[in-house]
């Protein structure tokens, strides 16, 4: 478990469930939850990383006359291998390791019709998980009333496997005099690098794809800063034929 508190949420939440689940260790300001290691600093940013988490993971095991045989079909084994390595590293991309998303979700996307030199590139992507081992994302802490959201993105064309194109966004909540051409403070919360889900007859249609799936994740990184800041504020779900629309009523804005 993983809190923030005031002294009302203290007293009126915390201690009331820790009489009645009392659990064995609780620390403050710094822990490991997940692998990932957190630590809030004397001005309330909180630093993220897994280094030792990171450090622990290897290649996949080839011999030197397999790693020849770079257009040959892996094994169950070597695919099963790929899947493991793969996922450790999609876990640090969870966490402070956004460097390694795109070319982490390339390579998975060839596991199921993997050949030799798709293992190798998996290899190629250990050291540079081992180089950045000690990276760490700061969530800087901004005044409530200041905080906003931005979302940011990007696409290739056509990158991925089957003439897809390869989209990613990243979701920060920012310091709003940002926007006025200020220096302000800016945290990364969000962010996924994905093969879109339709082929695209130009950049411009990755663009737009792109565009449209990150404003999505800002609104929902916005809704549930809203709910955990504001007790009347809901989140509204309206569904027409096969959409979905979240709405939210903010009457405490």
């Amino acid at each position: 478990m993983c809190l923030g508190r005031n002294k009302e949420f203290e007293t009126r939440v915390l201690t009331p469930f820790n009489s009645k689940y009392p659990f064995k260790h609780w620390h403050k300001f710094k822990g490991l939850l997940l692998g990932k290691q957190f630590e809030q600093q004397s001005n309330y940013d909180i630093h993220v990383q897994q280094t030792e988490y990171a450090q622990t993971i290897q290649g996949i095991k080839l011999s030197m006359e397999r790693k020849k045989q770079r257009d040959e079909n892996t094994n169950d084994d070597e695919k099963k291998q790929m899947r493991a390595v793969l996922g450790a590293i999609n876990w640090l991309v969870t966490g402070p390791r956004l460097d390694l998303a795109a070319a982490c979700s390339l390579v998975q996307q060839h596991v199921m019709s993997s050949v030799v030199s798709d293992l190798l590139d998996v290899n190629r992507l250990v050291p540079q998980v081992h180089d950045l081992s000690e990276l760490t994302i700061q969530i800087k802490s901004i005044p409530t009333e200041n905080v906003c959201f931005m979302a940011i993105f990007d696409a290739a064309w056509p990158n991925a496997p089957g003439l897809f194109s390869q989209a990613g966004f990243m979701i920060a909540a920012m310091d709003k005099r940002i926007m006025k051409n200020t220096w302000g403070e800016f945290s990364l919360l969000r962010w996924k690098s994905f093969k879109q889900d339709r082929r695209t007859p130009s950049t411009l249609g990755t663009e737009l794809i792109a565009l449209s799936r990150s404003l999505a994740e800002g609104r929902w990184m916005k809704s549930m800063w809203l709910e955990a800041n504001y007790h009347d504020y809901i989140l509204q779900v309206a569904i027409s034929g096969t959409n979905v629309c979240y709405r939210g009523q903010e009457a405490a804005v």
